[in-house]
């Protein structure tokens, strides 16, 4: 059975609020967790690599460049435009944490014309050491916020199988609309296939395959 949509009765306001405070709290555990005895802080923001990319159209460009630290972490800025102008510029910063509090993902981006600010914040951790890999995220935009748990095995033939659910509140929609999606993947010569299976209510059901060379 596909999963309903439902209306809560929290106020966006209050969902903001919670949302932002549970963020703020463990994205202070996690910067927290690197002064820990043991977990060392040496080089945590050395640039181990970087990579710059571009794309020119008839008509319209973009641009970034991401910085690849020591640790895990990550930081991307890009941009966007049409001819001449600057549609949107953004930043995003990838924190690993090197102990138990969550991985955190935060970006912003403006939009020059408009003065209109997005942003979006994540925390999440997966359980590598566990057979079946569980994770559990959360996230946060000037639209949205969703709670997401999946969970992944790799069986010894190859097969690689997750599932995951996510559970989204659109702010101007008021309701929360669970996504259920299923991944299959498998090495075949030389590449991956995988196959996806995406369901959002009842008449929302897609399905999606598509192979990659490696």
């Amino acid at each position: 059975m596909a999963p309903r949509a439902f209306r809560p009765r929290s106020s966006r306001g209050a969902l903001a609020a919670l949302a932002s405070a549970v963020l703020a709290a463990c994205c202070a555990s996690s910067l927290l967790a690197a002064g820990r005895p043991g977990v060392s802080t040496a080089g945590v923001f050395s640039v181990r690599d970087w990579r710059l990319k571009g794309e020119v159209g008839a008509d319209s460009w973009k641009t970034s460049a991401t910085y690849s630290l020591e640790g895990g972490h990550a930081v991307k800025i890009a941009a966007t435009g049409v001819q001449g102008n600057v549609n949107d510029v953004g930043a995003g910063f990838d924190f690993k944490s090197p102990g138990r509090a969550p991985d955190v993902g935060v970006a912003a981006a403006f939009k020059p014309k408009t003065g209109y600010i997005s942003y979006r914040a994540r925390l999440s951790k997966r359980l590598d050491k566990h057979p079946a890999m569980p994770a559990v995220a959360a996230t946060i935009t000037d639209k949205s916020v969703a709670l997401e748990t999946s969970l992944k095995r790799q069986m010894n033939s190859g097969l690689t199988l997750q599932t995951s659910l996510q559970l989204p509140y659109t702010f101007k929609q008021g309701s929360i609309d669970p996504v259920l999606t299923t991944e299959a993947s498998y090495p075949v010569a030389g590449g991956k296939f995988v196959g996806t299976m995406s369901s959002q209510g009842p008449k929302k059901t897609r399905w999606a395959a598509k192979f990659s060379q490696f």
